[in-house]
């Protein structure tokens, strides 16, 4: 039986997502926070690891990862990475996670073709997202918005699932209409007026939106479909 349903999660993701804190652009680093890097590296040399965190635990030279072979998942968010160009060997690379770093420049990725995951949200607000559209494997995708967000870039994106947008000013949502693929939309931006559009998205099945838009009259026309209406997390910076 179809069923409407609305679910309201009011957490504290302090970690975990970051859409309305401040970014930090002279984040101070100090020694034990390198060494944490250090260790790290070498603590995932030692096993081979597939998976290595750096999150919050800066290195002073990238470069040293590019031998990393066995490593398919980067995470190197909250720290002092700024050139995707320093890492350009691991094109092997399944997943990275470069939020909240100082990279200015993203025409980097298409070292990546592989990517399957990719976050950067939480870049400085003039960082051109248009290299994204050639990561045509992208399942996953958490970006920041921009004053005047198009995402335009996003509508090559066919085999994506799911789609984080935090800040900025959406202006049109009809990129997404053309995605098959497309089940979970996080849109923490300011949105046009008329919502329409996302009834038309026909494999979605959940939706978080700001507060001010989940509105009973926006839920309704969703009303013969089992979607999950998430509503905007209360986050402590």
């Amino acid at each position: 039986m179809w069923y409407f349903t609305r679910i309201f999660i009011l957490a504290l993701l302090a970690v975990s997502s970051l859409a309305s804190c401040t970014i930090s652009e002279n984040r101070f680093f100090s020694q034990s926070d390198y060494d944490r890097g250090d260790r790290a590296v070498a603590a995932c040399i030692e096993i081979e690891c597939r998976t290595l965190n750096l999150d919050g635990s800066p290195l002073r030279d990238y470069t040293v990862l590019n031998g990393l072979k066995h490593v398919t998942v980067l995470m190197v968010s909250r720290t002092n990475f700024v050139h995707l160009d320093d890492i350009a060997d691991m094109s092997h690379l399944t997943e990275l996670h470069i939020r909240e770093t100082q990279v200015t420049d993203l025409s980097g990725l298409v070292h990546f073709p592989k990517l399957k995951t990719l976050h950067v949200s939480l870049l400085h607000q003039d960082v051109d997202p248009a290299p994204i559209a050639n990561l045509t494997s992208l399942v996953e995708l958490a970006v920041t918005g921009r004053e005047d967000e198009t995402l335009d870039y996003i509508s090559s994106l066919q085999n994506l699932k799911n789609l984080r947008v935090d800040g900025g000013q959406i202006s049109g949502i009809s990129p997404l209409l053309d995605l098959k693929a497309l089940r979970q939309i996080t849109l923490y931006s300011e949105l046009p007026e008329d919502l329409f559009d996302l009834t038309k998205i026909k494999n979605i099945y959940s939706i978080s939106l700001l507060d001010k838009y989940l509105t009973p009259e926006f839920q309704s026309m969703f009303d013969n479909r089992s979607v999950v209406f998430v509503s905007e997390p209360i986050i402590i910076c």
